[in-house]
């Protein structure tokens, strides 16, 4: 009789045990589901937050693209512009080459040309300053020197401007 109280005694303390686990488990659990509610609460949240800057995005991109239209379109929809070829190849070693019949006026921001009548014969002989000369104005001109990324970006906002309106 005492190995069955002994046993009796060692099953009751065991249920006593498995009792406090299973609070203790319960316990936890609680907090699992409150804290896995909370992480919803919050996603839900931000994912309205995300939403909301989205659209912002999108209008925001939408009134761009408008305001960048109104300002091509305000400064007309037609643009010229002027490169002058430096000389390439065998064209370098002729010094002729290297006498431009044309000047690019100090005062005009890159947007005008002055052609002068004669050519390079005109140039080459002497008669510059006393020659005759035809002024063409663009909306930019760039001088042999004029490196290719400087183009680019002269004409870089008109390139983006096609593009979106295609998109």
């Amino acid at each position: 009789m005492t190995r069955l109280t002994a046993e009796h005694d060692a099953l009751k303390d065991n249920l006593q045990d498995t009792c406090k686990q299973l609070q203790n488990v319960q316990q936890e659990k609680k907090g699992v589901e409150q804290s896995l509610k909370e992480e919803k609460n919050t996603n839900e949240m931000l994912r309205k937050q995300i939403e909301e800057l989205e659209h912002k995005s999108r209008e925001h991109e939408n009134l761009r693209r408008k305001l960048h239209n109104q300002i091509q379109e305000l400064k007309g929809n037609i643009r010229v512009f002027c490169r002058v070829r430096p000389p390439v190849g065998e064209e370098k070693k002729d010094p002729e080459n290297l006498l431009l019949p044309f000047a690019f006026p100090d005062n005009c921001d890159n947007k005008s040309i002055d052609v002068f009548q004669g050519g390079r014969e005109a140039v080459a002989g002497g008669k510059a300053p006393a020659q005759k000369s035809h002024s063409f104005s663009f909306d930019s001109v760039f001088a042999p020197a004029s490196s290719q990324a400087l183009v680019f970006e002269e004409i870089s906002q008109l390139v983006r401007r096609r593009q979106t309106s295609q998109a």
